[in-house]
């Protein structure tokens, strides 16, 4: 594997990667897996970046949008334009008005949990039902939200699966085609890097 980590550590970011992963080693396990998240969502941004990816974060290509919504694109420019907002509320408009026709583009990117599955299936990771909630878990601690005390044992087992899925990836992109060690399963047996984890 050390020959395709070498080629892609640095258009991957692997180092960071990396170190986001044995940071989160060291931190509880409701912030382990923000860190892991990070990680993966990085991970994940690189690859979408790269010459190696099919979409590049886009669900379509970036061309084929523009051409497809260019009408509605040039109007929604006009409207922009002729809009004279003089309230105090508008919150400087005049300012922000490329800025309002710029996020209109963002129509197009993957938001973070697409952009992520688009990843795996990019790189023919198959994922399961396990690794789907586990990538939804990480949203609670992520956004601030108020956990309750009995959150706290299913989010200890997400990170856990988190941890696997992240190890997965890795290795995948690494060209290993081995088994692994499925730490969600408290025997830790191991399988096939294609099997996806399960109870």
């Amino acid at each position: 594997m050390i020959p395709a980590y070498l080629k892609k550590r640095d258009k991957l970011h692997l180092d960071e990667v990396f170190r986001r992963y044995w940071l989160s080693m060291s931190l509880p396990s409701y912030a382990r897996l923000i860190i892991l998240a990070g990680g993966l969502e990085l991970l994940s941004g690189c690859w979408h970046g790269s010459n190696e990816s099919k979409s590049h974060g886009k669900f379509l290509p970036k061309n084929e949008f523009n051409k497809l919504f260019k009408d509605e694109l040039v109007a929604i420019q006009k409207k922009l334009n002729d809009l004279k907002c003089e309230d105090d509320d508008c919150n400087n408009f005049d300012k922000n008005k490329d800025r309002i026709y710029q996020n209109v583009f963002k129509l197009n990117d993957m938001g973070t949990k697409a952009s992520i599955t688009n990843f795996f299936r990019e790189i023919n990771l198959n994922i399961g039902e396990i690794e789907e909630k586990a990538i939804e878990c990480r949203n609670e601690p992520a956004h601030g939200n108020i956990l309750n005390v009995n959150e706290f044992a299913k989010l200890k087992r997400y990170e856990i699966a988190y941890r696997t899925l992240f190890n997965r990836a890795i290795l995948k992109l690494l060209e290993y085609d081995g088994d692994y060690i499925d730490y969600y399963n408290q025997l830790q047996t191991s399988k096939n890097i294609n099997e996806p984890i399960k109870e």
